[in-house]
Order: C-alpha cells, then structure tokens, then sequence
C-alpha cells in the first residue's frame, strides 16, 4: 500500500470526522498555543476549504452531527458554548448548557433532541490563580435540550480508588516497595479513550485519577440520569458500544491487559484478556487486535520488540 497523500495540520490532531469515506475530512487540533481550538476543513487530497479558531481548554472536543454540522465545545466571556459550524465553514446553532463555576466539558454526546455532557474540574492552565481560592468541583454527568436547559445532573463519586499492581514507597513503607494504600485523586478527568459513550437508553461515563490513570466506568439511565452500576477502580483502556444499552470496557497498565462485556442492566457478562480498539458489527460480533502484554527480547540484536499483533472475531 502507497500513500496517495500526506498534509500539515497545526498543533495535535484530536478528532477527525467525516460524513462519507470519499471525504472532506473535518479536523479538530490544537493550535500553536495549546489554549486555542482549531477546526479544518480539507479533501482527501489535502487542500483545505476552510479553518477557523476558537478559545480552547486544552482539551478540544468537536462531534459532527448526521446532518453535516460539527458541535465544537469551547469557552466564551459567558461560560462554555456549544456551537455549531456548518459545511460551508459559517456559525450554525449555538448552546450555552447551564454550568457550574470552574468546570469545563470533558466529553458531550449529541442526542436527536439534545446533549449529555460529563464537566469536569476545568485544568489550573484555565483556572489560573482561582484555583487556589476556589473549591474544585466535583465531576458530573448532566442531559440538556438543544437550548440549554438541564434536564438532570447526576454527580459522579469517584470515591478511593487502588489496584493490586500500583507500588509505592516512602517513609510509611520503611522505604520498601508495598502496593499502593487505597487513595483519593486530587484531580479527576474524563478517561482518555472513548470517555462518553451513548447506547439506546443508557450511557457509560469514565473518569479517571489524572495522575495516576486508575478510573471508572459508571453507567446511567438516560431518561432519568439514575446511576445503575459501576466499575471497580482499574487502569483505563479502550472502550466501545456492544449493542443496544451494552458496553465493552478494557483495561490495561499496572498488569491489567482485560476488555470485559457490559450488559444494560450494567452486570458483567464476558471478559477476556485481551485490549485495543474494538469493532463490533451490527449482529454483535466483536472483532479486534490480539496483542501479548510485554516486551519479548530480541537475543539477537540485544533490543526488545512487540510481537506481531492478530486480528481475532469473537462472538
């Protein structure tokens, strides 16, 4: 396979989405300062139709809609927005979803009559001096009407959190490396792969300890924001959508290497060992890569290397 072509585009690419496979491509990337959102418009080819810049987080966050219109979230003098742009590059709707002070979008979904949003404490890059007066805020899933209105809140308790393979060592293990006592995050995010996931009448939130990357899984009720279940804390992995109201959940770091089966009542129904980027059909078969958990040595050259990975269905 050759490369049919290869573009620029400024700062880190975080989202990339397009209505049809022919293209265009419609990016979202940081710009030169990590503080500024960048969306780009451009073909296949590399030519680019259109961009514009918005304030940013730090962490960008675009979804396209069916109906052609990116939603871009960002911050404004009045708060977060979340704002539509259309094909042609010009402002479509707008949303000003109702917020508490600090906090900032760390995922949105895009429902036919609204948005479900998990906030999260807005980072300290944002919150600048008022981060040491102010109290952090507590993570949240939340549904809103396209206007703004908030239809429920749930709060989300992360709670203490540990894994068997997280260590420490200090004064209260007499210098000796012990597994980590079960701790409080100090700061909470949204997971990095697949944060907020929407499935007929449920909704899979993660959150995670930013620093230590042990998080989450919590499953809502969408109607009524009702919290159903909950993961037990594990490192973050990727994640997908199983079925109607079912989730695929995995794990890896720390010795986890699992994607374990959600069902809609939130209960475990599979698990296997096995993690990465999962595809599942529309009969519900799940096919994915097949990788080993660590690093063989290479005797020969004195390296080390991943093994070749396989593509396995499983059903």
């Amino acid at each position: 396979m050759t490369l049919s072509s290869r573009f620029t585009l400024p700062g880190q690419v975080r989202a990339v989405a397009a209505a049809d496979p022919s293209g265009p491509l419609t990016v979202t990337s940081y710009g030169a300062d990590p503080l500024t959102t960048v969306i780009t418009r451009v073909d296949l080819s590399g030519k680019v139709a259109w961009q514009r810049s918005y304030p940013g987080t730090g962490r960008p966050q675009s979804r396209l809609s069916t109906d052609g219109i990116l939603w871009v979230a960002y911050p404004d003098s009045g708060g977060r927005l979340l704002e539509g742009v259309l094909p042609d590059g010009s402002t479509g709707p707008s949303t000003r979803p109702e917020r508490h002070l600090d906090e900032e979008v760390g995922a949105f979904v895009l429902l036919d009559d609204g948005f479900v949003i998990s906030w999260v404490s807005a980072s300290r890059l944002v919150r600048g001096e008022r981060s040491r007066s102010t109290s952090v805020p507590e993570p949240r899933v939340a549904r809103y009407t396209r206007e703004g209105e908030c239809l429920w809140s749930t709060p989300i308790v992360l709670g203490a959190v540990s894994f068997p393979g997280v260590v420490e060592m200090g004064d209260r293990t007499g210098w000796e490396i012990q597994p980590r006592r079960p701790w409080v995050p100090e700061e909470i995010g949204v997971d990095h792969w697949e944060p907020l996931l929407v499935s007929a009448d449920r909704i899979a939130a993660s959150f995670t300890d930013t620093r230590g990357g042990i998080g989450r899984t919590f499953f809502l009720n969408l109607e009524s924001g009702e919290t159903i279940s909950a993961t037990s804390p594990a490192p973050t992995g990727r994640k997908a959508i199983a079925g109607p109201g079912q989730f695929l959940i995995g794990s890896q770091g720390y010795g986890a290497f699992m994607t374990s089966l959600y069902g809609r009542d939130g209960a475990e129904t599979a698990s296997w060992a096995s993690q990465g980027a999962m595809l599942v059909d529309r009969n519900g078969s799940v096919s994915g890569p097949e990788l080993e958990n660590h690093l063989r040595r290479d005797h020969a050259s004195g390296g080390s290397h991943r093994t070749t990975p396989s593509w396995t269905g499983l059903r």
